[in-house]
C-alpha cells in the first residue's frame, strides 16, 4: 500500500475554513498543538527536548548500552561501558562510566588480594605469600597503634579510621552469626530504643574499640568511616569517672566492658542495646544505670544499687568473655550468656568469676593470683591468664561451673602449660591468650609470649589427662616445632641442634653434617652423606619405657641402598633395640621392641629427591606406620611396654653408626603418646603447605597480642616489630599477609566476610 500523506484544514487569508489540504514537506505541528515541532524524524531516533516548548530529533541509537541522560545543553545519548566485577558508577556530562577507582579516600588497592593500606607509613604486601588467594574473602583487618600515628589499617573495600587510635579493638558484623544470633530480631526491637531514635540504624559492619588513652569507648561505622556511638567517662555516666576499661566484647546486642580502674563503681559493665539499659557487677552486688542509653553521657544520678548479689571478687576487672547458654533465652528470644570475668585478687584470695545464667549467680575461684586476661571458645572452653606469672594458664569447661571454688581446673591441668612448655623456657612472659574450636574434636588455645606462639590442641575433659590428650606446636621467628603431644622425648626442628620440646635433650653432631634447605627454608634440615654422619643424644628414659610412642620426621632420600636409619634408639650389633624408623631400600619400616619385636613396612616405592613425611605409632596394641598421612595397609600386633635398653637416640644412623642415611632429614619428634590418624594427617598437611611456600615462622618472636576468628580459626598476631600476621591455626601456618608500618601496632582482629558484606 502506498504511503498516505496526512491532511489538515485549509484556511483563507481571513482565517476562514475553506476545506482540506495535504501537509507540505516543510510544515510542522507545534508542540503546543500536540506536534513534534520537527519537520522530519530519523529512523530509530528518539525525541528529546532541549529548550522550552521544543522537541529536537537526535541521531539514531547506534550501539547497545546507550541511554538518555541530562547534559549542560540538554538531553543527550550516553554510552555505558562496564567491566566484570566493577561496582561503582559515576556520572559525567552525557556519559556514564562503571568502574572501580584506584583510590578511595586516600586508600590504595594492592593487586587482586582485596587488601587496602591506610595512610600509615608503610605498606601491606603480598610478597612471598603464594596462598593469599585462598583467603580472598578476608573482610576486615584492624590494627591499632600509638597516639602519635594514624593507627588503624583496614584490609577491605571500606575506609580507614584515619584519625583514631585504639588500645583494644574488636570487629562487630551484625550479619555474622558468631556476633548476632538473629539480626532481624535485633533490628526490629532496636527501633523502639532511645539510642536508635537518637542515632538511626546501627552499622551492619563496624568495630568497637577502646581508645589509646582509655578515655572513650567507640562504636565505629566502617561503611561511613565515622563514629556511630561513643561512651565517655564522667561521674554519673555509664562509664563513670576514670578509664573506660581494658577489655570489650560484643555478643547478641550486649557490649561487655572490663573496667580495670579498680575504685568503687568501676567493675564489669554490661550495656544491653535491646533493653536500652546498662548495669554492672561489683563487690557490692548488681548496680543499674538509672537512665536509658540515650543518656549514656549526660550524667544524672548514675548507677543505683539494685541487689546485693551476685558479686565479683574484686572491683578491678582486667578481662571479660561471654558465650551463649545452649538452653536458655531471654524476653527477646535471645540466648542468655555465661560470663567469665578475670579480676585482681579479692577478699578471701580468689580472682576468677563466672556468671551462670542457669542459676543467676556468680561463682568464684580460690586462685590467689591476679588474673590478667580471659579467653573462651564458642563451645565454652575457657582459660584464665595469671598476672606477672611467666608460665601458667588455667582452663576448664565453663558449663561445668555451678559452685564456688572453680580455681581447681577441671578441663585443662595447668601443669601442661608449666615446666618450660610455654616459650620452651621458664622465663617467657605470657602476653595474651585466645581460644577457638579446632577441627577433629580438638579444643584450641593460642598462648602469645615474648618468645613466640604456643598453639595448643586439647581433647581432655578432666584434670590430669593432659599428658595424653593435649598437644602443642611452638612457633618463633626462626623455627616451628613438630607437633608435640603428651610426654615429650624431643622435638627437633633442626634449624640447630636444640631440643624444643622442653625436655632439654639437645643433640650432638658427630660429623660435619652441613645444614640444608628444609620444609621451613634455609638451614631447617641436616644433610647426611650415607657413611659416617649422625646426630645423637645420650640414652634417656624420656624416649622409651612406656606402651605409647610416636616417632615422626620429614626426609628426602638421595639414594636407596639397603636399610638406612632415619630416627632410632637402636643398636643392632649389641641387640639393644628399642625402636627405629628406617628406609629399607625403596620401602620404609618401623620397628618396636618389647618382649617381642614387631615391625611394619609401608609397601611403597620411594623416589629420590622428594620430601616425605613418616610417622611410626605404637598404641600399646598395634605398631602402625604412616607415610604422607596415609596408614600402611597392614599393622603389627604387639603388647606391653617397650624395652628400656640404655642406648642413645640417633638421627641419620643407628647408635653403632651403621645403616647410615643418605639424604636430608627435618622436623624430628619423639613422644610417649600415640597419634591418631587425624593428628598424623594434620602434621602432614601443615608441612605440605610449608613445602609449597607458605611461611612457617613468625616475622618477630616478641608477640604482643593474638586474636582468633571463631568461625575459621584464622588468627591475627601482632608483634613488637609492629607487624600483623594472619595465621591458619588448624595448620599452624601463616596463610595471609604481613602488615608492616612505622606505627606502633598494639592489637588486631580478623574475620571472614559474611554474605551481606562487600
Amino acid at each position: 500500500m502506498a504511503d498516505k500523506v496526512p491532511i489538515r484544514a485549509a484556511y483563507s487569508g481571513a482565517n476562514a475554513l475553506t476545506g482540506l489540504a495535504t501537509f507540505a514537506s516543510a510544515e510542522t505541528i507545534g508542540v503546543a498543538h500536540g506536534g513534534t515541532g520537527a519537520a522530519s524524524l530519523t529512523d530509530d531516533g528518539i525525541l528529546l527536548g532541549n529548550a522550552t516548548g521544543a522537541i529536537q530529533v537526535t541521531s539514531a541509537l547506534t550501539t547497545n548500552g546507550q541511554v538518555v541522560v541530562g547534559g549542560t545543553s540538554g538531553p543527550a545519548v550516553a554510552n555505558i561501558a562496564g567491566t566484570a566485577n566493577e561496582v561503582e558508577i559515576t556520572n559525567g556530562d552525557g556519559t556514564i562510566t562503571v568502574g572501580l577507582p584506584s583510590t578511595i579516600s586516600g586508600l590504595t588497592t594492592v593487586s587482586a588480594s582485596n587488601v587496602i593500606s591506610s595512610s600509615l607509613t608503610g605498606t601491606l604486601t603480598t610478597a612471598a605469600q603464594p596462598n593469599i588467594t585462598s583467603v580472598g574473602t578476608l573482610s576486615t583487618l584492624l590494627v591499632s597503634g600509638s597516639a602519635s600515628a594514624t593507627s588503624v589499617v583496614v584490609a577491605d573495600s571500606g575506609a580507614a579510621l584515619a584519625s583514631q587510635d585504639a588500645y583494644k579493638i574488636i570487629l562487630v558484623d551484625l550479619n555474622d552469626p558468631a556476633t548476632m544470633w538473629d539480626v532481624q530480631k535485633f533490628l526490629a526491637r532496636a527501633r523502639f530504643t532511645s539510642w536508635y531514635q537518637e542515632l538511626g540504624a546501627p552499622p551492619m559492619r563496624g568495630t568497637i574499640f577502646i581508645d589509646n588513652a582509655k578515655t572513650s569507648l567507640i562504636w565505629w561505622n566502617l561503611d561511613t568511616d565515622a563514629s556511630y556511638m561513643s561512651f565517655t567517662p564522667a561521674s554519673a555516666n555509664i562509664m563513670r569517672t576514670g578509664s573506660v576499661g581494658s577489655d570489650v566484647v560484643f555478643l547478641d546486642g550486649f557490649i561487655y566492658v572490663a573496667d580495670a580502674g579498680g575504685s568503687s563503681g568501676r567493675q564489669a559493665n554490661i550495656i544491653d542495646l535491646m533493653s536500652d539499659r546498662a548495669w554492672s557487677y561489683s563487690t557490692g552486688g548488681q548496680n543499674l544505670f538509672d537512665k536509658d542509653l540515650e543518656n549514656r553521657n549526660n550524667g544524672g544520678s548514675g548507677y543505683v544499687g539494685f541487689r546485693t548479689s551476685p558479686v565479683v571478687l574484686s572491683n578491678t576487672v582486667n578481662g571479660i568473655a561471654a558465650v551463649r547458654e545452649p538452653s536458655l533465652v531471654d524476653e527477646f528470644d535471645r540466648p542468655k550468656h555465661w560470663l567469665a570475668i578475670a579480676t585482681d585478687v579479692g577478699t578471701g584470695g580468689g580472682s576468677g568469676n563466672v556468671y551462670n545464667p542457669l542459676n543467676d549467680a556468680i561463682y568464684t575461684s580460690t586462685m590467689g593470683e591476679d588474673l590478667d586476661a580471659i579467653a573462651m571458645s564458642q563451645s565454652g572452653k575457657m582459660w584464665w591468664m595469671r598476672d606477672n606469672i611467666t608460665d601458667a594458664v588455667y582452663g576448664y569447661n565453663i558449663y561445668s561451673v555451678n559452685a564456688n571454688g572453680v580455681g581447681a581446673p577441671n578441663y585443662l591441668n595447668q601443669a601442661d602449660w608449666n615446666g618450660g612448655t610455654i616459650g620452651n623456657n621458664g622465663s617467657s612472659v605470657i602476653v595474651g591468650i585466645a581460644a577457638f574450636d579446632a577441627p577433629n574434636g580438638f579444643d584450641g588455645l593460642v598462648v602469645a609470649t615474648n618468645a613466640g606462639l604456643d598453639l595448643g590442641f586439647m581433647t581432655g575433659t578432666t584434670a590430669g589427662n593432659q599428658n595424653t590428650d593435649s598437644a602443642h606446636i611452638f612457633i618463633t621467628s626462626t623455627y616451628q616445632t613438630p607437633y608435640m603431644k603428651g610426654a615429650r622425648g624431643g622435638a627437633y626442628p633442626l634449624n640447630d641442634l636444640n631440643d624444643r620440646s622442653g625436655a632439654g635433650l639437645n643433640l650432638t653432631n658427630t660429623g660435619s653434617n652441613p645444614q640444608a634447605t628444609g620444609p621451613f627454608g634455609t638451614n631447617t634440615a641436616y644433610d647426611f652423606d650415607g657413611s659416617s654422619q649422625m646426630l645423637e643424644v645420650a640414652s634417656n628414659a624420656a624416649q622409651v619405657g612406656t606402651n605409647k610412642l610416636t616417632v615422626s620426621c620429614w626426609f628426602n632420600p638421595d639414594a636407596a641402598s639397603g636399610e638406612e636409619a632415619l630416627v632410632a634408639k637402636y643398636d643392632s650389633t649389641s641387640s639393644t633395640d628399642n625402636w627405629m624408623l628406617t628406609v629399607f631400600g625403596a620401602d620404609m619400616r618401623f620397628y618396636v621392641n618389647s618382649s617381642n619385636t614387631a615391625y611394619i613396612a609401608s609397601g611403597v616405592n620411594l623416589a629420590t629427591g622428594q620430601w616425605y613425611h613418616a610417622a611410626g605409632v605404637y598404641d600399646g596394641e598395634y605398631v602402625r606406620l604412616y607415610l604422607n598421612g596415609v596408614e600402611a595397609t597392614t599393622k603389627a600386633a604387639l603388647a606391653g611396654n617397650m624395652d628400656t635398653h640404655t642406648v642413645k637416640m640417633t638421627i641419620g644412623a643407628e647408635a653403632d653408626n651403621n645403616h647410615n642415611f643418605n639424604g636430608k632429614i627435618s622436623q624430628v619428634s619423639i613422644q610417649m603418646a600415640a597419634w591418631s590418624e587425624a593428628e598424623v594427617n594434620l602434621e602432614y598437611q601443615r608441612m605440605i603447605r610449608a613445602l609449597g611456600g607458605a611461611t612457617g615462622t613468625l616475622a618477630n618472636s616478641d608477640v604482643k597480642s593474638v586474636r582468633v576468628d571463631q568461625n575459621t580459626g584464622l588468627a591475627a598476631v601482632t608483634t613488637a616489630a609492629n607487624q600483623t600476621e594472619i595465621w591458619d591455626l588448624e595448620m599452624g601456618l601463616r596463610q595471609s599477609i604481613d602488615a608492616t608500618t612505622t606505627a606502633t601496632i598494639a592489637d588486631a582482629d580478623v574475620r571472614l566476610k559474611t554474605s551481606n558484606t562487600t
